[in-house]
Parts: C-alpha cells; sequence; structure tokens
C-alpha cells in the first residue's frame, strides 16, 4: 500500500501480536495483525487498570470477551450519513518520514 501512496505505520510488536496500520481509499483505519501461528492468550490481552478506567463493568467485559455469532448481512452494511461537525480521518495521501517499515 506504501508504494501506491497510501498512509501505512507498522509493523509493530505488541508482545502478544504483530500489527500494520493502514489508511484505506475509502478513509477508514485498517489493523492487521498476526501472532504468527502461536495461540493468543485472551486474558493476557486485557488491561485491568484501562477496564477500571473505562468504567466496564463485569457484564459488558464478559460480553466483549465472547461477542454473539456474527449475522451475515450479505456483505452491505448501511454506512452512516456524513456528519462535517464531527472529527474525520484523514491521513496524509503521501507516506511521510514517520511511516515505518
Amino acid at each position: 500500500m506504501q508504494h501506491l501512496g497510501y498512509w501505512v505505520m507498522g509493523s509493530i510488536d505488541h508482545g502478544f501480536c504483530k500489527s500494520i496500520y493502514l489508511a484505506a481509499p475509502e478513509g477508514i483505519m485498517l489493523e492487521f495483525s498476526t501472532s504468527e501461528g502461536k495461540p493468543i492468550d485472551a486474558e493476557a490481552w486485557i488491561d485491568p487498570e484501562v477496564v477500571k478506567l473505562a468504567g466496564i463493568g463485569l457484564v459488558d467485559l464478559q460480553r466483549y470477551k465472547n461477542p454473539p455469532a456474527l449475522e451475515s448481512r450479505g456483505g452491505t452494511v448501511a454506512q452512516p450519513v456524513l456528519d462535517p461537525r464531527k472529527p474525520q480521518m484523514e491521513f496524509p495521501r503521501q507516506c511521510p518520514n514517520r511511516c515505518w517499515n
């Protein structure tokens, strides 16, 4: 994607997986990550301090850990109306020096 002029950041080693981030042509942020075939301990990536600071209760935490099965919508999802009063994700078209490989 970088060679096409899109903003790309990564790879970033999170300790339990590696990720790259990019701005898709539609203006959305995407993350691709891999644990390189190693199983991830689901409890290891949940930071108790963040849970507390965010005010996430036990019921919600369990729901986040065990979400319901995805219901297919046939490949389409309605997009929200763009509200110019709210911040929009904008990324440089050209990759600046702060992009990493």
